[in-house]
């Protein structure tokens, strides 16, 4: 393997990475072991593939994916070894030649980083900060709570919806029924949860989905079809095909609530 890094500009570089046989040809038998393991082929039992027709029908593909995989953590290592510092991520250049997998065995990749620009700030005595000191009262600290809580907290069942819960229900107007529609009330406005708050497991109410997800998008994911699909969410459509009455939550997990 060989590494080698061209200046291109004040904060660009190119590195190129040449791999060999050497580098990725273990990586290479191992990845077409598992296909033969694995192959699916008329006329062989799962297992029974000749090495052979393995590497002929995946070998040119394993080469390359192994060879760029090889080259491209050989060019991070490098940066990390070499402690530069770049923004972004390593990308292949356009310079970038091509590549022959069926005859070569050595490759040239070609990757172009941005690097970080040096910032030395010069600070005196007489350079002044704003040290702010900001009192956290006890909305700041309950609305950081609960904001934490529904980022990182963990579902469980509940009998009763109370607020803002996850709920799962059937929805059922005669023509249509979906089971296990997600109704989420956490991103509703206040006044649209109000009919669902405190409805139990298993209780049954009508709502109108017109008006309960104003965005055709929305009323295509409770109902588990296309937007596109004609006839299911557009908002002329007739009541009884698009505003679906949730006569039941039945599910065992219909309301959920983040607890600490």
């Amino acid at each position: 393997m060989n590494i080698v890094r061209e200046q291109r500009g004040e904060n660009n570089s190119l590195i190129r990475v040449t791999v060999g046989e050497a580098d990725y040809g273990q990586e290479v038998e191992k990845s077409l072991r598992e296909y033969k393991r694995k192959a699916n082929i008329p006329g062989f039992r799962p297992g029974m593939v000749p090495m052979g027709i393995v590497k002929k029908m995946f070998g040119k593909g394993v080469v390359a994916e192994q060879s760029y995989r090889k080259a491209s953590n050989a060019a991070f290592e490098y940066l990390e070894k070499e402690k530069i510092d770049y923004l972004g991520d390593v990308i292949p250049s356009e310079e970038q030649g091509d590549f022959d997998f069926d005859n070569a065995t050595e490759f040239e990749f070609v990757f172009e980083i941005g690097e970080a620009p040096a910032v030395n700030l010069e600070l005196s005595d007489k350079d002044k900060l704003t040290y702010s000191k900001i009192k956290v009262d006890k909305k700041m600290h309950d609305d950081y709570r609960s904001n934490y809580l529904r980022r990182f907290g963990r579902l469980v069942d509940a009998d009763k919806v109370t607020s803002d819960e996850a709920l799962t229900v059937t929805l059922d107007n005669g023509e249509m029924n979906v089971a296990d529609a997600y109704v989420g009330l956490i991103s509703m406005p206040e006044e649209d949860r109000k009919p669902f708050i405190g409805k139990k497991v298993g209780a049954k109410m009508k709502v109108n989905l017109n008006d309960l997800y104003k965005n055709p998008a929305q009323r295509a994911a409770c109902l588990q079809v296309k937007e596109d699909e004609p006839g299911s969410i557009s908002s002329s459509t007739p009541r009884s095909r698009a505003s679906c009455a949730a006569r039941a939550i039945t599910s065992s997990r219909c309301s959920c609530a983040i607890t600490s």
